[in-house]
């Protein structure tokens, strides 16, 4: 069994364009700071998004170990989240990244229960205020919002966007969850795209 990532980040394509978009330029920094990390896309990376390259790719133009060599894309193809998740237990199982961040909150509980059962970290990252979010689910999906919930409450961290975000969350979990357990981490974004 090779030696994981330090770090893992979780999201799930199909469900808009921002996440993959934010996570793929969370990549490319993580990349340029010679970061041990994976992008995993529980379905595939979408076509628009070029991929962080993959350590192979640079071997012949890189130093082992310099910025741009340990960052790589994983797509598991499933096609859904509930197929996702025996795929996402499997490379939990075999990577042992040390830290997985996860996003969106929905794709964070079925990380959370995953990590949970490989033993691996979660830290699910919310994108957006959860009561909020809760008003735009579908009725069938609000009982997963609300297990969520459940798992957030078992997490070492929880990773916010904003301080909204964090004060929102944090009222909702309960005072466990002050500014010790519940960290803001600003969206990355690439400005020479912008």
């Amino acid at each position: 069994m090779s030696r994981g990532p330090r770090l893992a980040v979780v999201t799930f394509a199909a469900w808009g364009p921002a996440f993959p978009r934010i996570v793929h330029w969370l990549g490319v920094g993580l990349r340029e700071i010679g970061a041990d990390a994976d992008i995993v896309y529980l379905d595939r990376r979408p076509a628009a998004l070029p991929p962080v390259p993959p350590a192979a790719a640079h071997a012949a133009s890189v130093a082992p170990g310099a910025p741009g060599d340990t960052v790589r894309d994983v797509e598991l193809g499933a096609r859904r989240a509930r197929s996702a998740f025996p795929r996402l237990l499997g490379y939990l199982r075999e990577r042992r990244p040390t830290v997985t961040l996860a996003t969106p909150g929905t794709i964070a509980g079925l990380t959370i229960a995953a990590g949970r059962l490989t033993g691996c970290a979660v830290v699910p990252w919310e994108q957006t205020v959860p009561s909020r979010d809760q008003a735009d689910l579908a009725p069938y999906l609000r009982p997963a919002k609300r297990v969520n919930e459940l798992l957030y409450r078992r997490s070492p961290r929880i990773a916010v966007v904003s301080d909204g975000v964090r004060d929102v969350l944090a009222d909702r979990l309960g005072p466990r969850f002050g500014p010790e357990r519940v960290v803001v981490v600003p969206n990355p974004v690439d400005v020479d795209e912008v």
